[in-house]
């Protein structure tokens, strides 16, 4: 993730988080303790041109894997293999958005009416924590969000991305599991939004997010 943002923002290309990633940097500044890829969107437009900038990075380090019509993978040759398949575990998926003057979708006609949002919350991106890094993101997350999850209930993996296989998933309230695993709490100060991560009782992480309510 850090060389992808690296290669994005030196060359000028826009991407943000997105899916389940983008729900783990607002819910926990980093991975959903259960998840188990990386995902981001970018503009349709610049499909062309980001796969040039990738393409630079050298294949001892990173491969992408493009063949999939809706999505491409980026991901270590030195990782795990999965079976016979052509990519390795673990993996960043890179998906494309579309767009009119008010709403951007997803490109991928199976995604589009779960995943349509209007351009008022998600631009001007802004960076927000994820793990050690700075991200970009929709500019009210927690609006991009709530569209498609329920930010107060954790739901475990119905697809294995390790084995590449559906999975049984459960979910609970996220209450439940305050003390097992690190969440963000947050409160309204200053003008912004005041995001401390607690793991165990004990604060790891502050971010200060201006302009924006809880």
């Amino acid at each position: 993730m850090e060389v992808f943002d690296r290669v994005m923002t030196e060359n000028g290309l826009t991407y943000f988080l997105y899916g389940g990633t983008l729900l783990g940097s607002y819910r926990h500044h980093g991975f959903v303790p259960w998840d188990d890829d990386l995902d981001v969107i970018v503009p349709d437009s610049l499909r062309n041109l980001t796969w040039k900038v990738l393409a630079k990075i050298s294949p001892a380090d990173y491969v992408l894997y493009f063949d999939f019509a809706c999505y491409w993978k980026l991901f270590s040759p030195h990782w795990d293999s999965i079976d016979e398949r052509p990519w390795r575990f673990p993996f960043l998926d890179i998906f494309f958005y579309q767009d009119n003057e008010t709403h951007i979708w997803d490109a991928c006609p199976d995604y589009k009416k779960y995943f349509t949002y209007a351009k008022s919350v998600v631009f001007p991106l802004r960076r927000r924590p994820f793990l050690n890094l700075s991200l970009l993101a929709p500019r009210d997350a927690r609006a991009v969000i709530a569209q498609t999850y329920r930010i107060d209930v954790c739901q475990s993996n119905y697809f294995c991305h390790s084995l590449e296989k559906f999975v049984r998933y459960t979910k609970i309230p996220c209450s439940r599991l305050d003390s097992v695993h690190p969440f963000v709490r947050r409160t309204y100060m200053n003008g912004g939004c005041n995001e401390t991560l607690v793991d165990q009782g004990n604060i790891t992480k502050v971010f200060f997010d201006w302009g924006v309510s809880c």
